[in-house]
């Protein structure tokens, strides 16, 4: 990912702007997304602008916490997003309930399946994703969610039970706007776009 411009509060800022403007949200003026990998990160677009918020930072969506008092995160608080549904700690999860190294394809293929033990961790991880997401629509109550990083080769097992989740605790519920959720399309080339549109 290349980096952003200095007025730009982070790179995921670019990449959600390059999806807003010619990848799976162009056709939406509201779009969040979280971009999964070694970290959580995320861009907010709202009417077509990047949400940079009063300081350097942006929104930095990684860092809610949706666990009080739970597993230390990399930027030494507990219980954020990130702690919980990065890549490291998805494979760190996956590792500890099979006593042995896994890899997402091995957590993924195992779950799909009937693995029990695998079927239950990404059950929870789904189930945090899916409190992250929450979280953050019911802040910004955008029209799109999507989901990108390396977990986006993944994301087609997360999408329905996210759904649901939305459906049953975003505000309003199904009276209100729940968001479309899908997967971030331009991969590396995300970020270039979103850099050359600010």
């Amino acid at each position: 990912m290349i980096p952003c411009p200095v007025r730009v509060a982070n790179d995921a800022d670019c990449a959600a702007l390059g999806e807003a403007v010619a990848g799976a949200g162009k056709n939406y003026s509201d779009v969040v997304m979280f971009t999964l990998g070694n970290g959580v990160g995320g861009g907010v677009i709202l009417n077509g602008e990047v949400f940079e918020g009063g300081v350097m930072g942006g929104a930095e969506i990684g860092h809610q916490v949706i666990r009080v008092n739970g597993r230390l995160c990399t930027c030494g608080r507990k219980g954020c997003l990130e702690a919980y549904v990065s890549v490291p700690a998805l494979i760190r999860a996956a590792g500890q309930v099979a006593g042995k190294e896994m890899t997402l394809d091995n957590i993924f293929r195992k779950a799909e399946q009937g693995d029990i033990d695998m079927t239950e961790v990404v059950e929870q991880y789904t189930l945090m994703l899916g409190q992250g997401i929450v979280n953050i629509v019911n802040m910004f109550r955008p029209q799109l969610i999507l989901i990108g990083g390396t977990m986006s080769a993944y994301a087609d097992k997360l999408i329905e039970p996210i759904k649901e989740m939305m459906k049953e605790d975003c505000f309003g519920g199904v009276t209100s706007l729940v968001p479309e959720i899908a997967i971030a399309e331009l991969g590396s080339s995300a970020g270039m776009i979103g850099a050359a549109n600010l």
